[in-house]
C-alpha cells in the first residue's frame, strides 16, 4: 500500500509547533500509514522558545508558502500546519488573520470555511463546526452576515462533507446570530431578514440546512448524531462549544480549496515552548485526519 504524502509546517519556531511535529512524526498511528515531509527552512535553531520575534514570523510565514507550493504542485497530497503567532505575521508585515485566509489567497479562493471537529472519547458522534465568520472583530461580525455569505459557505461545506469526509447527504444546522435565534424578531431581526431567506435558498437547491437553530442548544443535539455539521454565525459561538469538549483532540480543517490543509486547533503555547510537555495528539488528530480526507476524495 502506497503511503500518503502530508507536508508538515512548524508553525512559530519559538512555540510548541516544532515540538508537536516531531513528537507527531514519531507516533506509531502516523508511520504506519503516512510520509511526513517537515517544512524546515534552515535558522530554525536560531529562535528562542517563548518569544516571538518579526523574523520568526516572516520564518513561518515563508514555512507555510513553501508546504502549498508543494501541494499545488502534486509533490504533496496534503499540508499540516502548526500554530503560527498572528501577531509575529503582521510585524513582519504580513497582515492576513492567519493561515485560512492565507492558504485561501494563494489557491485563489475567496471564501474558504473554517471548520473544527473533535469526536472525545465520551462521544457517540464527531462534533463539526464552521463558523460564517472567523477571524474578525465582534463588532464587526453583523455587518459581516449576509445572504450570499452564508450561502456559499453552506454550499462549500455540504460538497466537502460529501467529498471529503463521505457523508452521502449531510445533514446542516445553521445557528441564528442573536439569543434563541431572536425569538421571532425580540432580540434582533437578523435571522428573519438574512438566516431563514438564505436557508430557504440552499433548500431550494437540494443543500439539507436546518434553522435557524438557538446556539445553546444546536451543539448538544450535534453530538448526538442529529447533524452532520454546524454553520455558527461567528468564532467564539461556534469555536467555545467545540473546543470546550475537544481541546485535546480537535482538528481545524479549511474547506472550499482545491487543497487539503489540516492543523491542530490549539495555538503556539508560549508559556510551555521548549519544555517538552507539550501534548502532540492534536496534531496526530490532524495528520489522521488529512490522510482520511485524502482517501475519501480518492474513492
Amino acid at each position: 500500500m502506497k503511503k500518503i504524502h502530508i507536508a508538515v509546517t512548524l508553525g512559530d519556531p519559538t512555540g510548541i509547533g516544532p515540538e508537536i511535529a516531531d513528537k507527531a512524526s514519531k507516533d506509531q498511528r502516523v508511520q504506519n500509514k503516512i510520509h511526513l515531509t517537515i517544512i524546515d527552512i534552515p535558522t530554525l535553531n536560531k529562535f528562542q522558545p517563548g518569544k516571538w520575534t518579526k523574523e520568526s514570523g516572516e520564518w513561518s510565514f515563508n514555512c507555510v508558502t513553501k508546504a502549498v507550493e508543494l501541494c499545488i504542485a502534486g509533490k504533496v497530497d496534503a499540508i499540516v500546519t502548526a500554530p503560527i503567532c498572528k501577531a509575529a505575521w503582521h510585524s513582519a508585515g504580513h497582515k492576513w488573520p492567519g493561515h485560512t485566509e492565507y492558504i485561501a489567497h494563494l489557491v485563489g479562493v475567496e471564501t474558504p470555511v473554517m471548520m473544527l471537529m473533535a469526536k472525545p472519547e465520551w462521544a457517540s458522534h464527531p462534533l463539526r463546526v464552521a463558523v460564517a465568520v472567523g477571524h474578525e472583530s465582534i463588532a464587526n461580525v453583523p455587518q459581516k452576515i449576509t445572504m450570499k455569505r452564508i450561502i456559499d459557505m453552506t454550499f462549500a461545506l455540504y460538497a466537502d462533507l460529501q467529498k471529503r469526509f463521505a457523508i452521502k447527504s449531510p445533514k446542516i444546522a445553521v445557528t441564528g446570530l442573536n439569543p434563541h435565534a431572536g425569538e421571532d424578531g425580540a432580540f434582533g431581526c437578523e435571522e428573519i431578514d438574512i438566516i431563514a431567506p438564505a436557508i430557504k435558498h440552499l433548500n431550494y437547491n437540494q443543500v439539507n440546512a436546518f434553522g435557524p437553530l438557538p446556539a445553546d442548544t444546536v451543539f448538544a443535539h450535534a453530538l448526538k448524531g442529529r447533524w452532520d455539521a454546524v454553520l455558527a454565525m461567528y468564532h467564539d459561538q461556534g469555536l467555545g462549544p467545540l473546543k470546550t469538549i475537544g481541546f485535546d483532540c480537535g482538528v481545524n480543517v479549511t474547506l472550499g480549496l482545491p487543497i487539503i490543509r489540516t492543523s491542530p486547533d490549539h495555538g503556539t503555547a508560549f508559556d510551555i515552548a521548549g519544555r517538552g510537555e507539550a501534548s502532540h495528539e492534536s496534531m496526530v488528530q490532524a495528520i489522521l485526519t488529512a490522510a482520511d480526507m485524502i482517501c475519501a476524495e480518492s474513492k
